[in-house]
């Protein structure tokens, strides 16, 4: 067992359910840092290598709907055949082509779906989204939603869509909209991935919300840091069960 910090085991495991690969369109990032952001496998399998992380799941950085046919492709070829890298498709859910993209993703071997509807305009809950899910669900693979970040992002749309699919398993990207304690936890189907949360004291609440089995770690990678985001889980007050389930467990 590796040892960390004092009376803190590390983790066995851990899995990174928020990680981006590829390019950032420059219509979403305006700031000069983010503008050409551009980041490859193996830029992110040094980071892992460095923090103790064996398995991320990846997905492209955010980028123009009429591109995301390409882009998902264009991930799955740099990637594919890499144990290291769990990947899920990015889509726009509204467009018209996404449902028979979605089929042919998981074909490939994409194990889920990540939605951004801050950067490509939309409300998650709207009837246009809804053949792709379809699929989703048909398909029995999760989603990944963005949260957070303007009206969009808002957690009442994940949850009215968590409402209208009981049988899709949504993961709310990132921790930190004020509603979040509020609405979500009721919804069975409703689980959060750590990004972003704002002190260890909100990993520890989301635990006592949610459940330890409904929490997931994620950096934003390479839009955190996976450093700054794994210490606030170890510096939770966690037993090491609860640990190892956010950890690793329940991504597994």
């Amino acid at each position: 067992m590796r040892k960390g910090p004092k009376f803190v085991e590390m983790a066995e495991m851990v899995i990174d359910f928020h990680s981006h690969l590829g390019k950032s369109n420059a219509a979403f990032y305006p700031e000069p840092d983010e503008r050409d952001l551009e980041k490859e496998p193996e830029d992110l399998l040094r980071s892992m290598a460095q923090f103790g992380i064996g398995k991320s799941v990846v997905f492209n950085l955010p980028m123009l709907p009429h591109t995301q046919e390409r882009a998902n492709l264009d991930l799955h070829e740099k990637v594919k055949g890499d144990g290291s890298f769990i990947q899920l498709a990015f889509l726009d859910p509204r467009l018209k082509e996404s449902p028979e993209l979605l089929e042919r993703l998981i074909d490939k071997g994409f194990r889920g779906v990540k939605l951004h509807p801050v950067c490509h305009g939309y409300v998650v809950s709207h009837r246009l989204c809804f053949p792709t899910y379809e699929v989703a669900m048909d398909k029995q693979v999760p989603m990944l939603i963005h949260s957070g970040w303007g009206e969009y992002g808002e957690i009442r749309f994940i949850v009215e869509l968590a409402k209208k699919c009981a049988n899709l398993k949504i993961v709310i990207g990132h921790m930190t909209e004020k509603d979040l304690f509020s609405l979500a936890p009721p919804h069975e189907n409703l689980f959060v991935e750590s990004s972003y949360s704002s002190h260890p004291r909100r990993i520890e609440q989301a635990i006592r919300s949610f459940g330890a089995d409904r929490v997931v770690f994620g950096s934003d990678y390479p839009f955190s840091h996976p450093a700054t985001e794994l210490s606030k889980i170890y510096s939770a007050r966690l037993s090491h069960e609860e640990r190892e389930k956010i950890l690793h467990k329940k991504a597994e």
